[in-house]
């Protein structure tokens, strides 16, 4: 393959700013983005954690009777944390609820101001766009809603985000703005992360993915970031190969009636070789689609050449990113991260 169509970053930077991240990223790797994120900073660092901490005071809202909780395991069986599984409360109709604000509408729109003037600066190129990151509701709904409660409290939060998602698109011009929808627990349900009664039937997941994206304006790109997790700055299900994310990207496509812009593929073993790449053959995206690979990692970069060497058997034209967001690492590790990017174009 000859140099990387572009470079991706997930969403998350471990600086104190949306200002800190636009200088910092901006400078270094603008020219190679074709869109940025403003990191995910302050409460939205833990990606989905203030979430919870909003659910846990929702009136709609009640700990499980059972006082059952799921431990997220790690890799080597380790327990990060244990989740407190939420129910909806039985005495307030589900079509009542509503659990705005959720907060990405004010973080985008607080951004998008700050990304605006840095590109009026020339601190970030004027061909990059806003990049927004949002959860999907299976997010939540998985990850802290006992089973008996899933299926309603998804679809409640599916109507908060769209909302939310319609502001953005609102008070931001389309052709400054894309919209990346992070699908992180929809392929731990397709690895059976989860226990044996998360029941949650996975043919609702493309289609609801597909919904999702087709609530984006055309004018607006439209990406998908597929993750394994990283909530110790490592995987939660060891990842075999790619093939569970060529076939969720490929559902994913199926699903929209509106066009596919980009797509993030984790790589999350560092050691990957060539059959782990071998499923990007089975691709079947639109020729127009970016895709953009997750085989950069900074704790292993001497290999970066060889995986990147190895996916291009299979897949002659992609962009280049890490597997996930940094924010769970150290503010001193970005510059080398970025620069682990920039490698990847220059040598």
């Amino acid at each position: 393959m000859d140099n990387p169509i572009g470079a991706h970053l997930v969403g998350s930077v471990p600086l104190v700013s949306s200002e800190d991240v636009f200088d910092t990223v901006g400078g270094t790797l603008g020219s190679h983005l074709r869109r940025l994120p403003d990191g995910e900073t302050g409460e939205r660092s833990g990606w989905i954690g203030f979430q919870h901490d909003m659910l846990e005071k929702h009136p709609a809202v009640t700990l499980n009777p059972e006082g059952r909780t799921v431990p997220i395991r790690d890799l080597a069986g380790g327990i990060s944390r244990e989740n407190n599984l939420f129910v909806l409360n039985p005495e307030i109709p589900h079509e009542e609820i509503d659990f705005r604000p959720l907060g990405y509408r004010d973080a985008a729109l607080d951004s998008y101001r700050v990304f605006a003037t840095k590109r009026d600066e020339n601190v970030i190129p004027e061909h990059v766009r806003f990049q927004v990151s949002l959860p999907t509701p299976f997010a939540t709904g998985l990850l802290y809603f006992h089973p008996t409660s899933q299926v309603a409290f998804i679809e409640r939060m599916e109507a908060a985000l769209l909302a939310e998602l319609a502001e953005i698109c609102e008070h931001i011009p389309g052709e400054d703005l894309a919209i990346q929808w992070d699908c992180c627990q929809e392929i731990l349900l397709l690895e059976s992360y989860f226990p044996d009664d998360w029941a949650y039937d996975v043919k609702t997941l493309s289609p609801t993915l597909g919904r999702l994206g087709d609530a984006v304006p055309r004018d607006v790109e439209l990406g998908y970031h597929l993750c394994y997790g990283s909530p110790v700055d490592a995987p939660l299900v060891r990842q075999h190969d790619l093939g569970v994310a060529v076939g969720l990207a490929n559902d994913i496509q199926r699903a929209l009636e509106r066009p596919l812009t980009f797509i993030h593929l984790p790589v999350s073993d560092s050691s990957a070789g060539t059959e782990f790449f071998a499923p990007l053959s089975e691709l079947t995206l639109d020729e127009s689609v970016e895709v953009y690979l997750g085989l950069l990692h900074p704790k292993d970069p001497g290999d970066d050449p060889r995986r990147i060497a190895d996916a291009s058997r299979f897949l002659p034209r992609f962009g280049v990113a890490t597997e996930c967001g940094w924010g769970r690492k150290q503010p001193e590790t970005v510059p080398e991260i970025l620069a682990l990017h920039a490698r990847a174009f220059h040598g």
